[in-house]
């Protein structure tokens, strides 16, 4: 799920993610499947300005994968922050997420301060 709200937040909303539902159908099977509460802010905003960025390509018939553009410089965030991608286990992800709330900046603390 959690996966699945990246893709779409922040790369594409291309049918291979949302299998033919519209958007907010598939935000409510996200949701039924598996129930979150909260999140970061400051992700949230960024996925935002995603969202409507790709919009206006969209609207401009000029639908964009944003992967194809930040994967290298998201890859390189990780190995300078000490956390290369191919190091990430779910327990790595508890210890970097862990409190206090994400809602207060804790996980973007190690990677941007």
């Amino acid at each position: 799920v959690i996966w699945d709200l990246c893709r779409f937040g922040f790369d594409t909303f291309g049918n291979d993610l949302l299998k033919g539902k519209n958007f907010q159908t598939f935000m409510d099977d996200l949701y039924r499947r598996d129930p979150w509460y909260e999140s970061a802010t400051n992700l949230t905003m960024a996925q935002f300005l995603s969202i409507r960025l790709r919009a206006v390509g969209i609207a401009m018939n000029f639908p964009v994968q944003c992967h194809k553009y930040w994967a290298k410089e998201a890859e390189e965030a990780l190995v300078k922050a000490g956390y290369p991608y191919e190091t990430w286990t779910p327990e790595l992800m508890n210890e970097v997420f862990e409190a206090p709330s994400i809602s207060q900046g804790a996980m973007t603390t190690k990677f941007f301060s």
